[in-house]
């Protein structure tokens, strides 16, 4: 089949979305294989038993939380982001099946979760991670644990979802091939430290005084060397004899040991993202377990999340106050301290000679108050030494400071990739081109480190390339070693440069220097992924875009307003002190925040109070304006929808026109008239026209029919809106036929035709109404085996958009263009392949100016019908002519792979199957044996992942063998 008419996209103020494209199924010149696909064939799985010990404790553990059925222990584990299914739970507690330990250890954590297990609860041992491992591996012999990296996470006897580990206080050597940034990091301290002398003292008399547990909060915002000061307390408090350990929310695999209690200090950075129940789930874990207790927060922060901690806190006996941090340097005098000092430090790393580093003048902006920060003093050091040593101007002012660093990134990955593509499998070089690395640190830098399984599954999602995500992570581990090993996916610090970063990557922004990504605006949706389960790195997701947000107010209105609207319950899993924060972002509009409200009220945690009292305060704020606002909005959340499905934005184009849908409606129940009825029904058909493109078909005749039964009671009301009737006729017909009710879809467009009719007149908008509901009639025709009828409406239509397009100059030729397709269709299964190649040859100098303004939704169009229009030159023996065309769909194909690696590589190996096939009817031997070569090793790495391409490998495979016959002479 040449092309399939899809859905019409309606709107008053935007011209329709058209029909979606199928590859023509005709055989090449060297294919001749049948068959169905094959299937691998599936091993029976092992039986490995449960033993009765392992079973009884699990049961145990299941009893002393209150026995939780197998659907409440799965719907947890959604929840929580855990892999365990009500059969792997029930196999658990009945002893069957083959149980791995991630299920176990899922098992454990979701009671936790549902029991809310402390240290002194009878079940604390059946809690504990580290005897559940040590049970795992002694009763099955395995030591898969210890491979995997799970180990005990534990420190000072505590059990829970964190993480304790020592603070030895040892700087590590920064990697040998690490980039710029990596010197503005904390962790390697670059920066000697510096001042702070005053809140030293005070917590140095905090940790020495007092009663015998306590907690403190230091606050203030990213950058002002909260870290630094962490690191350096720990370090004067190892030598006064505390045992010093960092927590952190629990990643699987990470070491930990234990030790008795004595003089315990326990930092806890980016408190903020921790969920409020954990902290204080950790504080009384902690409690009594050390003769003397420090724990220090760090947060961004404070506000009513932490007077919620606080009183927590003081239940439990522990003694707790905030602090905020002051800015390092508040005077001219501090500014040019700091940022000679580091410029000297940054100097040596970076070997540049004493007096040329002497020379390096400390730039006139630092008066401005943004330099007060200890990591933007180190920042304009950074950038004034590099650019030094590269014989380069500094920038001129301070908003090109995060630009310079992240060009220097950019600069970085091109030249390993170089590296690599110079000397492929060279230690230090990498395979990926510095685009592909862009959105791998996006991903690493917004969902921070992962272990090996997760990051693959990241990675994967927000590419959508499984096949390439393990190389891809080899890659990103070259140009951002990590901290632990066994971990991947380090992010770009420090954190202000990295937020830079992401929001730069998203359209949107201001910075003409800086080309943006259309990539990056769906990828947070990519990454959490479509199912009810949140992804483990969702908190540290929304938490990143949040907290960027507040400097790049387009990541609010671009990526945060439609994955809210979507799934309103991420927002929850950032924690109450940054859902806070992040219901406070002006950018962020009604829909998201009534979304987020209402899941809101689902959740009795105190924690959540604080973000409910900001969401309802600003709701209330909103609705104070009226329905009016409603139906404003519905308006442009519509003609924003329908400019993304126009443009192939189609995840987009689900969210704005899903809002549109929302706010219709509650409109027409405001106020109940036509023009709300009216209003309701044309966003609805738009809505089911994305749908449909995306195949949700149930869903999209639900939605068409709805919006087709208010457009005939509006028209019953109103006859001036029996157009708005025909239009919701014709789309329900393009639904019905491709739900295959094709009978049924004909005479919905039978009646559009007759309104459209009795409508007729000059008004252009009418006639290309009529003339796109005799496409659809043509396609239905089509589909139930009437050729001829269908030629002939599809002539009609053709004949009114060419008329139009003269009329309109430009205005139509995409209509023209999608007629010309389905004339050529019809004309293929006529086995008239001539006409069709002539229809061809009319599409392609239309889609061109299309797929240049649009490549999205044009690009592949103009290469399938390229690719098409190459077979049926070669099967009309007008080879010579194909061969211009299949190369350029060959090219386009190369062109998709750089972007989409998947996707474009199947493109890819079909234009080059094109290809094979007419270089042989050209007896241009070599060069089809190369092409379908090149096709074959496509399409094998693509199938090892994909069963869908091995039909496509099989032809390959025979078209491979006759080419290498025909290059051989044993094929005439």
């Amino acid at each position: 089949m040449l092309c399939q008419p899809g859905v019409t996209i309606v709107s008053s103020s935007e011209r329709n979305a058209d029909e979606d494209q199928r590859s023509m199924r005709c055989s090449p010149a060297l294919t001749n294989l049948d068959g169905d696909t094959i299937f691998d064939r599936l091993q029976p799985p092992i039986r490995w038993e449960v033993t009765p010990v392992l079973r009884d404790d699990l049961r145990r553990l299941h009893v002393g939380v209150g026995r939780p059925s197998y659907r409440d222990l799965e719907t947890a584990a959604d929840r929580a982001g855990l892999g365990l299914s009500r059969q792997s739970a029930a196999n658990l507690l009945t002893g069957t099946g083959t149980p791995r330990w991630k299920t176990v250890e899922a098992f454990v954590r979701v009671c936790w979760a549902i029991g809310r297990v402390g240290p002194k609860d009878e079940l604390t041992r059946l809690a504990s991670l580290t005897e559940w491992q040590e049970r795992y591996s002694a009763e099955f012999d395995r030591d898969d644990v210890g491979a995997s990296g799970s180990l005990p996470p534990l420190s000072l006897g505590v059990a829970g979802p964190w993480r304790l580990t020592p603070i030895d206080g040892a700087a590590p050597p920064i990697p040998p091939q690490a980039a710029l940034s990596y010197l503005l990091s904390a962790r390697y301290r670059v920066v000697p430290f510096l001042a702070r002398g005053a809140e030293l003292d005070s917590l140095t008399s905090w940790r020495d005084g007092g009663p015998s547990e306590a907690a403190r909060l230091v606050h203030a915002p990213g950058g002002h060397g909260k870290t630094r000061l962490a690191d350096r307390f720990a370090a004067l408090s190892r030598k006064a004899g505390w045992t010093t350990t960092a927590a952190a929310p629990y990643r699987p695999g990470t070491p930990g040991r234990r030790h008795a209690g004595g003089q315990d200090m326990v930092v806890i950075d980016y408190a903020e993202r921790w969920p409020m129940q954990d902290l204080v789930d950790l504080m009384t874990a902690l409690h009594d377990r050390s003769k003397r207790l420090r724990v220090l927060l760090l947060s961004r922060y404070s506000g009513t999340w932490w007077q919620i901690l606080r009183a927590e806190l003081t239940s439990l006996g522990v003694v707790a106050d905030p602090t905020p941090l002051p800015p390092i340097a508040l005077t001219p005098e501090l500014r040019r301290e700091t940022f000679v000092a580091a410029r000297d430090a940054f100097a040596e790393r970076l070997e540049l000679p004493p007096d040329m580093a002497t020379s390096v003048a400390t730039p006139p902006y630092l008066g401005d108050g943004y330099f007060s920060r200890a990591l933007t003093l180190h920042m304009a050091a950074l950038v004034a030494v590099h650019a030094a040593t590269t014989g380069q101007l500094p920038p001129a002012d301070q908003s090109a400071l995060s630009r310079y660093l992240l060009d220097r990134e950019r600069l970085h990955w091109h030249r390993l990739h170089a590296k690599g593509h110079a000397a492929p499998g060279v230690d230090g070089a990498v395979t990926v081109a510095a685009g592909t690395m862009a959105r791998l640190v996006y991903v690493a830098t917004t969902t921070g480190p992962l272990d090996h399984d997760d990051a693959r599954k990241a990675v994967t999602a927000a590419l959508e390339d499984p096949s390439a995500a393990d190389r891809m992570l080899r890659d990103h581990r070259v140009c951002y070693p990590p901290a632990e090993q066994r971990l991947a996916l380090e992010p770009l610090y420090p954190d202000l440069l990295g937020e830079d970063f992401v929001a730069l990557m998203t359209l949107g922004h201001q910075v003409a220097a800086f080309e943006a990504d259309p990539w990056a605006t769906d990828a947070p949706m990519r990454l959490v992924g479509a199912s009810n389960a949140a992804p483990p790195w969702t908190p540290r997701l929304i938490a990143t875009l949040a907290e960027a947000a507040r400097r790049w107010p387009h990541l609010a209105t671009e990526v945060l307003n439609p994955l809210l609207r979507l799934r309103p319950e991420l927002a929850a899993l950032a924690g109450g002190p940054a859902l806070a924060g992040l219901l406070s972002l002006p950018g962020l509009e009604p829909p998201a925040l009534e979304a987020v409200r209402e899941n809101l009220a689902q959740r009795g945690l105190p924690e959540f109070h604080p973000a409910r009292a900001i969401v309802t305060e600003r709701l209330t704020d909103y609705y104070l304006g009226g329905p009016t606002i409603f139906g404003v909005t519905a308006i442009r959340r519509g003609q924003s929808g329908v400019r993304h499905a126009i443009a192939g934005n189609l995840r987009r184009a689900l969210v704005e026109l899903t809002e549109a849908v929302d706010e219709a409606r509650e409109l027409a129940r405001i106020l109940p008239n036509h023009h709300g009825d009216e209003a309701l029904a044309g966003h609805l058909l738009n809505l089911a026209g994305v749908v449909t493109q995306i195949d949700r078909l149930d869903e999209a005749e639900t939605l068409a029919r709805e919006a087709l039964a208010l457009a005939r009671q509006v028209a019953e009301r109103d006859p001036h809106t029996r157009r708005a009737l025909a239009r919701a006729l014709t789309n329900t017909a393009i639904i019905l036929r491709r739900r295959g009710q094709l009978d049924n879809g004909l005479r919905h467009a039978e009646e559009a035709e007759d309104i459209l009719r009795d409508l007729a007149s000059t008004d252009p908008q009418i006639e290309e109404d009529y003339a796109q509901c005799l496409m659809t009639i043509a396609a239905s025709h089509q589909a139930l085996g009437n050729l001829k009828v269908a030629g002939e409406s599809v002539n009609n239509a053709l004949q009114t958009f060419t008329r139009l397009d003269g009329a309109y100059p430009g205005r139509y030729r995409d209509r023209r263009a999608r007629a010309l397709l389905l004339t050529a269709e019809l004309h293929f299964l006529s086995n008239q392949p001539g006409e069709a190649a002539r229809a061809l040859f009319a599409a392609v100098p239309l889609l061109r100016p299309l797929a240049a303004a649009m490549p999205a939704t044009y690009e592949r169009m103009l290469a399938l019908t390229l690719r098409n229009l190459g077979t049926m030159l070669m099967v009309t023996d007008r080879p010579t002519e194909a061969i211009e065309f299949a190369l350029e769909a060959i090219d386009m194909g190369r062109k998709f792979r750089t972007v989409e690696p998947h996707e474009g590589s199947a493109e890819l190996a079909q234009a080059l199957i094109t290809g094979s096939g007419v270089m042989a009817s050209v007896e241009r031997d070599r060069d089809s044996l190369a092409f379908i070569e090149e096709a074959v090793r496509i399409l094998e790495d693509l199938s090892t992942s994909d069963p869908r391409h091995d039909r496509s490998l099989e032809i390959a495979r025979g078209n491979l063998k006759l080419a290498r016959k025909r290059l051989s002479g044993g094929l005439e």
